[in-house]
């Protein structure tokens, strides 16, 4: 065991019970670090020797991982850089480059915490930062790691290689600046011109497999399923396959939680965002949300929390993908086209708990019994909610208060009549989002802000406009089965307003559940006869009207309802049949409730969308 070899001043105060000085405590952990290394042994030795007493560590910093950061900056400070062989520079800084994701992947758990709390500064010095812990938690000197990072840091900055990782919409100006040899192909014709400037080849037209030779690493848009030819031949031959979150997990140590589920990922994730913001960290949503995580972790301002929404695209792809907090919804059948079959889907969502530890939280929805067979299997520690009565170690609702039975953070939440989002579902929604929240630290009483203001973004059970006593909602993003059945739950009388392109789903389910709620049905869209039929089945015997377009819809709905009805539109269906998106179909459905409510003027308009939370995303 290493003598600390105590400075006078300090041995002094020890002798004394006095407490010692953050400098000193820096100094002498960082004796132990030295003499032991950086691993699980010396950092229980460091809080061994500080964790209690006149000298404990928590009256200088605020915790374990804060020292870590401290002892870096230590280390930054005594080094002496020398020069780069001026031959070798590009590929000696390379080397240690990699030498230093190596040691990150081996030493994943304590990089991390080391990393999470080194102070912001310039966007090149923080990842600077970033790297050399990287490289000192694997065990690389100390003023090898500096003068590399020293050389790195000049690297990135240097003006004469044009380079800026940070330059407008956080894309870089030069890959080739990293070394890296680019190829961006696509079956279509996109934007060349961005690409090229950065130096990537693009290649348009077609993925044929040979664009595969030399590689040894295909990074995926969502679309690109498992099946594609190229996808397929890069596992086939042993290719590391990466979605776009898991490059952009692999690039930050921001603390990370994210949400998966068939339906309420976007509500959910927005909300759980705007919980943390209220508890005083800069948090971001992001994913399949709308911001790209690559381009929120390579922000010119970085947040200091992040809640990524994860689709099974992304989630499929992912690899070192490590969540302090994952959130499982739901799961109905939804995109068997992309995965094959149901248990497929299923894996991919079940990803958003795989790399966790046993301190990580695994949030599962409890009345879901394919999600709890799932989470049973789950590494983190379980954490399941439901609307019902609270589960033991979980989240829940009883007497109109949402709590917490967590061990460590039990206690009251929120007032569910706070949450102005309609539905049992957003309820749950709510419950998950506190989840993530509360692992990133949140408390309570800033949920209870956040959950009052909160407001859900547009096509998302959105209130339009009440005209002559029928209220018209816009769910848009309701585009499967799933999410309009959690949608038309939500309201006792409906007129429903569905439709599309189907995506190989079945209806009955849906249509027997609706059946009792409707007065009216409006169907467009290539699957309006799908849909007719299976309403009835049900047994569906009221107003069923096949409508050319959304306007003609908003019209018939209105002449179909009765005071206090609601004309819904929840399609259950995709929109690309009509419409280029989800969004461009309920603005269309926005605009015509806006021009209904004018030619009313008995008719009083709500405030345009976000008045209500999504069903589905």
């Amino acid at each position: 065991m290493t003598d600390l070899n105590w400075p006078p001043g300090a041995r002094r105060a020890r002798a004394a019970k006095m407490p010692l000085t953050r400098s000193e405590i820096v100094q002498a952990a960082l004796r132990i670090v030295r003499a032991e290394g950086i691993d699980a042994v010396s950092m229980r030795r460091i809080a061994a020797e500080f964790d209690t007493g006149p000298s404990s560590l928590y009256a200088h910093v605020r915790n374990k991982e804060e020292l870590l950061a401290l002892m870096f900056d230590e280390l930054c400070g005594e080094v002496e850089v020398p020069d780069l062989d001026p031959a070798r520079w590009k590929e000696q800084v390379k080397d240690l480059a990699r030498a230093g994701h190596a040691a990150m992947l081996r030493y994943n758990d304590l990089a991390r915490a080391a990393l999470a709390t080194i102070p912001t500064g310039p966007n090149a010095l923080r990842i600077s930062n970033a790297m050399l812990g990287m490289m000192l938690a694997g065990g690389i000197p100390p003023r090898v790691s500096a003068w590399a990072m020293d050389r790195i840091f000049l690297y990135i900055t240097a003006d004469a290689y044009e380079y800026s990782i940070w330059g407008p919409h956080t894309r870089p100006q030069s890959v080739e600046a990293l070394g890296a040899n680019v190829l961006a192909c696509d079956d279509g014709e996109p934007e060349r011109a961005e690409l090229e400037r950065a130096g990537v080849r693009v290649h348009t037209g077609g993925t044929p497999v040979e664009l595969l030779d030399g590689r040894q690493l295909v990074v995926v848009a969502p679309g690109l399923a498992e099946h594609h030819p190229m996808i397929r031949a890069a596992l086939d031959g042993g290719m590391e396959v990466w979605s776009e979150v898991e490059l952009a997990a692999r690039l930050t140590t921001i603390p990370l939680v994210g949400v998966t589920g068939t339906n309420g990922k976007t509500t959910t994730a927005e909300l759980a965002a705007a919980m943390v913001a209220a508890s005083g960290r800069r948090a971001v949503a992001a994913g399949n949300v709308g911001l790209p995580l690559i381009d929120a972790v390579l922000a010119r301002q970085p947040p200091e929390a992040l809640v990524v929404e994860l689709s099974s695209f992304q989630l499929r792809f992912t690899s070192s993908l490590r969540l302090r907090a994952g959130a499982w919804l739901n799961l109905a059948p939804d995109h068997l086209d992309w995965h094959g079959s149901l248990e497929a889907y299923a894996a991919a969502k079940a990803r958003v708990w795989a790399n966790q530890g046993p301190r990580d939280w695994s949030l599962y929805a409890a009345d879901d019994p394919v999600v709890a067979s799932h989470a049973a299997h789950a590494t983190g520690m379980p954490v399941p909610f439901g609307v019902g009565r609270v589960p033991a170690g979980g989240l829940g609702v009883e007497a109109g208060i949402a709590l917490s039975r967590v061990e460590g953070r039990e206690g009251p939440l929120w007032r569910a009549a706070a949450l102005r989002l309609p539905g049992r579902h957003n309820l749950a929604n709510a419950l998950a989002a506190s989840g993530m929240a509360m692992a990133l630290g949140a408390h309570p009483a800033a949920m209870v802000r956040a959950v009052s203001a909160f407001r859900a973004g547009p096509h998302r059970l959105a209130e339009l406009a009440t005209v002559r006593g029928v209220r018209f909602v816009n769910d848009s993003k309701a585009t499967n089965p799933h999410a309009a059945g959690r949608a038309l739950a939500a309201f006792p009388r409906v007129v429903w307003i569905a439709g599309g392109r189907n995506k190989g789903l079945a209806f009955d389910e849906l249509a027997a559940e609706a059946r009792p709620r409707l007065v009216g049905a409006v169907l467009i869209g290539e699957a309006a006869a799908d849909i007719a039929a299976a309403l009835g089945r049900a047994g569906y015997d009221g107003p069923l009207v096949r409508a050319a377009s959304i306007g003609e819809a908003v019209t018939v709905g209105f002449n179909l309802a009765e005071e206090g009805d609601t004309v819904l539109l929840a399609p259950a269906c995709a929109s690309f049949d009509m419409f280029s998106s989800y969004a461009e179909r309920g603005n269309a459905f926005t605009a015509s409730v806006t021009r209904l409510a004018e030619r009313h003027q008995g008719g009083a308009a709500a405030p345009p969308e976000g008045g209500a939370g999504g069903a589905g995303s």
